[in-house]
């Protein structure tokens, strides 16, 4: 199990990230000024009040993939960013490899668990008695 959320706060963010694709699912969009927009791929949230987006982003005519969490202040309403990742799209496939790595890394270490997976959606690799792709 996730060692800072609980299964609800995972159903929780869940419903909020299949609401968020749901509303971003067009092509990226554009600005009452006519400039691109940032289209939102998916968003968990990791405390109250502090979650993980991701997303696509324009940034002088280029398009960048970004990891960033995001927070709401104690005085505020807004959520604002904080720190992150962003990197241009054709970085996207070396990314993937190392992702996939890192996550062989953490099941041979038995950092991730089988309710990772469940309370992520989605199957279970080998590893822990999945199905091979």
């Amino acid at each position: 199990m996730s060692r800072w959320l609980t299964p609800e706060m995972w159903r929780k963010a869940a419903a909020r990230s299949a609401a968020a694709r749901k509303e971003n699912d067009h092509a990226m969009s554009t600005n009452a000024k006519g400039r691109p927009t940032e289209k939102l791929i998916d968003a968990r949230e990791l405390f109250p009040g502090e979650e993980l987006r991701v997303a696509l982003s324009p940034y002088r005519g280029q398009v960048y993939f970004g990891a960033r969490r995001w927070f709401l202040p104690p005085e505020g309403e807004d959520w604002r960013p904080g720190k992150g990742l962003s990197v241009h799209v054709r970085y996207l496939p070396w990314l993937r490899r190392a992702i996939l790595e890192a996550e062989r890394e953490a099941l041979s270490g038995g950092e991730l668990q089988e309710q990772d997976y469940e309370l992520a959606g989605l199957p279970l690799p080998p590893e822990l008695g999945g199905e091979a792709a």
